[in-house]
């Protein structure tokens, strides 16, 4: 804050409790402040400690946003809030006498005889009436007799004396001086701003103590709330909020600007030599100032990239007031309090009023042209946020912005200067400030305390690195507490959907209403008396207590809400009872079911002492004990498998039929391995797993068996393969069904060995029938795509007549594929879950990167976009980074000899700010080893060679210029460069191989490549740009593969780390059907997470005719994708080719988790030869570059008895055109972009 400070002590993290007086010592403004703000910091800390980062209490909650007026606007009640321990108060409503002055209706003017004063855009409720029948007050008009008068927008009343009630809205606050209320449609969020200004003797006369004349003495710390709104968009634009936002997307410390990094600010000046006398100033040192000062750094106008600033020598306190604009002048209280400080003539001074000082926007900036006693005039005026200089018609100072009364404060630092972050930046008198990049806001300021004895000022240093601290602004400090959910609608109607004050009752009334016995009791009907009730035998208990204490003598109501039982005696038949807490805090009842419902419910309701519940009911819930109630588990009695309570296995035990199959029960511990190969050929089995683990190290087969069904416990039973891709094979079978079993497979390809070909963890092969449902499948991963969760395979000769794979839920492992069917006349795939399992499936990230596709993803990273230019010179090219700019030139000095020179002779912040800076520091550098040469041994050596030539005489008179070519050849060049991506040092790379050269982008710097070179120089054969492109690809393969390598190479090791920790879990196909038949194929219902293409089905065969599948829909399908590279895979989300009648629909293709960083080609993709009906229709797309392509392969004589039709399809993310991609006679019918 602004004020005639010496300085500011407080310091929290010194853990001060109080100032403590000593006698005979000196007193200072900086003792008494500090009391002040270690008991305000105390107590608000207590404050927020025991209510939170915002809470209202519960008997006077204030803030409300109500919506009044029709729907037109917004309200806000009445009450008190704390925001960080920050108390507020809002008066409303407040109670006015109003009297008719004079007109009628929407004309009266009204005069204001008690209560307070109002303003436009205050709401008036007529006593008695409702919120809804708000009255805006619209003008105020003169006052009459010292009394307000206003017209008000609509009729408040007929009667000449009314009372009404004022509300303040969101158009009218008091300390914020524009209207609030967002003029668009949309949801918004509105939000306390809690913070604080100085107010002085002339801001509140009743300051001054009139009794020693009025003189200015303390000044106050004012709290200021303002209620604003931000949008849902705006928010998540911030990052402050996440979809869905409701009032829990707002935890502590929330921002409506976001997690951004707020802007820092150190302070320093150079330390004074030391002296012996103590009234001596130093005759050297950092501030060379002789007079004390509390130097000001604030923020003119900040932003997200932080703005500009402005320095003070007094903290702002050179300031007047002015009431009047009298020709071009300002009409000023007084110049100052003395000569010294008072207002002088080419002074800078900036103008604000309380409109610009309450919405945080800066002031203009002005050159005082001349003082006449208090008449100021202004020979410059700025525009507030551009600085830009405002004049009239004829050259001279615009006054018309300026507001009618206002501030002017004196900056010595005069116009604001740009921040720049990163570079120390000179205040006066030897103090330099250093910004460091980050959000900053208008009003953030510093205080910097200089002392001219000491020759320095008081600022921290990092305890860590002894550099001077950086700090973040002392102020202007911003609380924010969520106070309501609010909608717009298009013709201006507010809604309020969420009420977000976090409500508190005292501590003497915190109650706690405990849930103590009853609940879950059961009672036996008898069937052959249904009208009896049966009385539970133990009562419904509940108790009330305050901290330790039973509360006594509270009712508590207990209703039936399920069921016709009674409370209490059956003979009171009473439903709805309450009872008394005794002395023990507890209150109890009994209660009898009925004999018919099965669960039966009570809820016991705390009330106060109106009959209004208090607290959240207590459920109460009791059942009838019956056998369609109990439990029943088949897993040793198959012949009853399917049944699930005792009162089914009882009926169907009583209907029972022997069964025309061998039964086999698997238990934990058996050789089950040998009772499944005990199994004849051709025999029919029922095969039942009762709960447990069952291992094996080879896949299990079953092959030429009859009809077989195979189930167990669910989740409860797991057959795990251990170093097995396939853990059940079953083959030649004339049925399989399998049920509610885990089946597994997890070890990853490395340590299977080779696999030969692709099987899944479960295989069926040659199977006609086959049904598959209520299974837990988990397949490990590996480089390559080798595997997949479950197969089911005909043959081109024998296609399976039936495969149904329902309800299943498949881990697939890293690449792997997850449901693959192939030849089969009829297929459902249906409600099943399949998502990637996490992680990188034990591999390390060399051992992905040989795999060819990521090899090949990782080459064309390192060197992308790679083309042969001109060469230059000799080849002698050296480069590095200065800041953001790379400094480039030619010299025989070998790169590692330069960068050895740059870490022992950094630059100056002069010399990395601008070109010309950095071509400087070149040469400073080649001076550095003219003038040592021991400081590169390649010159050494070049300087003896020459001497021993030219001889000593010659070489002593040799010009320092020529000694300068063994250096540097010619001038050094340097252009802009921003680095690429978080800390790395790439961009555009050149590298010259005798006189080829070849340039590329990489996230590996030109430092790097040039020593990449070095250690592995290219053979005699790379002479041309292709073979030395093939040359460079091969060493970034090295920099990705070989640890010893890229540890010699900085940003190598840098990307590889940013780059595997960025390489995704990902699996390949979730479900793909295919081969030579697909006569029907219905998908429908799955859930895909973390696989690269959700669907893929397509026949086809070595053979030139072509071929089709059958009817093939495909829909109601949620398919998350993931993409791990740009050129790893093909990408697309959904694909079918060679198709006669295909539906697309109501499928939802996403992405799992965060985004890729560019799309995939195609979201839904039809390809090939396509049939005459095709529907694409209800999809919402969000993946793909191009969202729905469908590109037949053969000419069709005519269309005219096709029907392809797209339509009621939304594809985000895309342009128009891309919507959808297909010949011209698709019908297109309401999609959108």
């Amino acid at each position: 804050m602004t004020g005639d400070f010496t300085r500011d002590t407080f310091r929290p993290a010194k853990g001060y409790s109080s100032v403590r007086m000593q006698q005979g010592r000196l007193f200072t403004d900086a003792d008494w402040n500090e009391e002040g703000d270690i008991h305000r910091a105390a107590l608000r800390t207590t404050g927020r400690s025991v209510i939170g980062a915002s809470g209202f209490p519960e008997d006077a909650p204030g803030f409300a946003i109500l919506a009044g007026a029709g729907a037109q606007t917004l309200l806000i009640g009445g009450g008190q809030a704390y925001v960080d321990g920050i108390g507020l108060s809002h008066a409303a409503p407040v109670r006015l006498a109003l009297t008719r002055q004079s007109g009628a209706a929407a004309a009266t003017r009204w005069r204001i005889d008690g209560g307070a004063r109002v303003a436009v855009g205050d709401y008036l409720v007529l006593a008695g009436s409702t919120l809804a029948q708000a009255v805006r007050v619209a003008t105020l008009l003169d006052d009459v007799d010292g009394l307000q008068t206003f017209n008000a927008a609509a009729a408040l009343s007929a009667a000449n004396g009314i009372a009404a009630d004022l509300y303040r809205s969101a158009e009218s606050q008091p300390f914020w001086p524009v209207n609030a209320l967002p003029q668009a449609q949309g949801d918004y969020l509105a939000y306390l701003d809690v913070w604080e200004r100085p107010v002085t003797a002339a801001d509140d006369p009743l300051i001054r103590e009139s009794a020693f004349g009025g003189p200015d003495t303390a000044i106050r710390d004012q709290i200021v709330w303002q209620v604003k709104f931000a949008s849902f968009a705006d928010l998540m634009a911030a990052n402050a909020a996440t979809a869905p936002i409701s009032c829990t997307s707002f935890a502590p410390g929330w921002s409506p600007f976001g997690p951004a990094a707020a802007g820092r600010m150190a302070a320093r000046a150079r330390a004074a030599a030391a002296v012996a006398d103590p009234c001596a100033l130093p005759a050297t040192g950092g501030y060379r100032s002789l007079e004390n000062h509390l130097y000001r750094i604030e923020v003119h106008n900040g932003g997200a990239a932080g703005g500009r600033w402005k320095w003070s020598r007094d903290n702002g306190t050179r300031e007047a007031r002015y009431a009047e604009i009298d020709n071009g002048a300002l009409i000023l209280d007084s110049l100052g309090p003395d000569e010294p400080s008072a207002l002088k003539r080419d002074d800078w001074v900036e103008i604000v009023d309380e409109a610009r000082l309450l919405s945080g926007q800066p002031g203009f900036f002005a050159r005082l042209s001349d003082i006449n006693g208090t008449r100021a005039s202004l020979g410059e005026i700025r525009h507030p946020d551009t600085l830009v200089t405002l004049t009239d018609g004829s050259g001279a100072p615009d006054l018309g912005g300026l507001p009618g009364r206002g501030i002017v404060r004196r900056w010595e630092g005069g116009l604001p200067v740009d921040i720049v972050p990163g570079g120390w930046v000179a205040v006066e008198q030897g103090i330099e400030v250093f910004f460091a990049a980050g959000r900053l806001a208008t009003g953030d300021h510093w205080q910097i305390p200089a002392r001219s004895l000491a020759a320095t000022i008081e600022w921290p240093t990092d305890e860590a690195t002894g550099a001077e601290a950086l700090l973040p602004p002392r102020g202007i400090v911003h609380h924010h507490a969520a106070l309501a959910l609010v909608n717009r609608t298009a013709n201006g109607t507010w809604s309020v959907g969420s009420d977000c004050r976090n409500i508190f009752p005292p501590l003497t009334a915190l109650r706690s209403f405990l849930y103590l016995g009853g609940d879950g009791q059961e009672a036996m009907p008898n069937p052959l008396a249904p009208a009896t009730r049966l009385p539970l035998a133990a009562p419904l208990r509940v108790g009330v207590i305050r901290g330790k204490t039973p509360l006594p003598g509270l009712d508590v109501e207990f209703e039936i809400t399920d069921g016709d039982g009674r409370l209490g005696p059956e003979a009171d038949n009473l439903k709805v009872r309450k009872a008394t807490t005794g002395p023990d805090g507890v209150a109890m009842i009994d209660w009898s079911l009925d004999a018919a419902m099965p669960n039966q419910r009570v809820i016991a309701r705390l009330l106060d002492a109106a009959g209004n519940p208090t607290h959240l009911p207590i459920h109460f819930d009791a059942s009838l004990s019956t056998a369609a109630a109990t439990s029943f588990d088949p897993v040793n009695t198959p012949a009853l498998a399917g049944e699930n309570t005792v009162q089914k296995a009882i009926e169907k035990l009583a209907t029972l039929t022997q069964v025309g199959c061998s039964t086999y029960v698997i238990t934990e511990g058996s050789d089950w391995v040998a009772i499944l190969n005990s199994i004849k050929d051709e025999e029919d089995a029922a095969i039942c797993f009762q709960r447990g683990t069952y291992e094996t190290d080879a896949r299990v087969e079953l092959t030429g068996k009859g009809h077989l069904t195979i189930h167990g416990a669910g989740a409860g039973t797991r057959i795990v393969a251990r170093r097995a891709e396939c853990a059940l094979h079953f083959e030649g079978c004339k049925s399989v069904m399998l049920r509610d079993l885990d089946v597994a497979a997890p070890d990853g390809s490395g340590a299977i060995g080779k696999i030969q070909f692709r099987q899944g963890v479960v295989t069926i092969l040659d199977t006609p029938t086959v049904e598959v449902s209520g299974l837990g499948l988990r397949c490990g991963g590996g480089a390559e795509t080798e595997r997949t969760g479950l197969a089911i395979r005909g043959s081109d000769e024998k296609p399976l007549d039936s495969v149904h794979v329902t309800n299943n839920r498949l881990a697939i492992g890293l690449a792997q594929d997850g449901i693959l069917v192939t030849n089969a006349v009829s297929t459902v795939i249906a409600d099943n879950e399949l998502a990637v399992v996490a992680g990188k499936a034990g591999l390390t990230p060399g051992q992905q990167l040989e795999n060819a596709r990521w090899r090949k993803h990782v080459i064309n990273l390192l060197v992308a976009n790679a083309a042969e230019v001109e060469a230059e010179g000799r080849g002698d090219k050296r480069f590095f980074r200065v800041g953001t700019l790379v400094a480039e030139f030619e010299s025989p000095m070998p790169q590692a000899e330069w960068e050895a020179l740059y870490t022992a002779e950094p630059p100056r912040s002069d010399e990395s700010r601008t070109i010309a800076g950095v071509q400087s520091y070149i040469k400073r550098l080649s001076d550095v080893v003219i003038a040592d040469a021991d400081r590169a041994p390649t010159f050494r050596r070049a300087i003896r060679t020459l001497g021993t030539r030219i001889g000593d005489t010659r070489m002593a008179a040799l010009d320092n210029e020529v000694k300068r070519s063994l250096v540097l050849i010619g001038e050094p060049a340097a252009r802009t460069e921003r680095a690429r991506g978080e800390a790395a040092s790439g961009g555009k790379v050149t590298v010259q191989v005798g006189s080829v050269a070849v340039s590329f982008d990489s996230p590996i710097s030109q430092a790097d490549w040039n020593k990449a070179l070095d250690l592995r120089p290219p053979p005699e054969n790379v002479d041309t740009g292709r073979a030395l492109i093939r040359y460079l690809q091969r060493l970034a393969s090295l920099m990705a593969s070989n640890d010893r390598f890229r540890e010699t190479l900085p940003t190598a090791v840098a990307w590889f780390g940013r780059f595997t920790s960025d390489m995704p879990s990902y699996a390949r196909q979730a479900i793909t059907c295919g081969g030579t038949t697909l006569t029907t194929a219905t998908i429908r219902g799955n859930k895909v997470f973390g696989f690269l293409r959700g669907v893929h089905v397509g026949v086809s065969r070595n053979d030139p005719k072509m071929i089709r599948a059958g009817t093939v829909s495909i829909a109601d399908n949620h398919l998350s994708l993931r993409k791990p590279g740009d050129d790893v895979y093909v990408s697309m989300g959904l694909f079918v080719g060679n198709v006669d009648t295909l539906r697309i629909q109501r499928n939802t293709l996403d992405w799992a988790g965060r985004g890729a960083r560019t799309p995939i080609q195609h979201g839904i993709r039809v390809w090939g030869d396509i049939g005459t009906y095709l529907k694409i229709a209800d999809n919402r797309i969000s993946v793909g570059r191009i969202g729905i392509a469908v590109q037949p392969i053969l000419e069709f004589e005519s269309t005219s008895h096709f029907l392809w039709v797209a339509s009621d399809n939304l594809v985000e993310n895309v342009s128009s055109n891309n919507v959808i991609r297909a010949p011209e006679f698709l019908l297109r019918r309401d999609n959108r972009p």
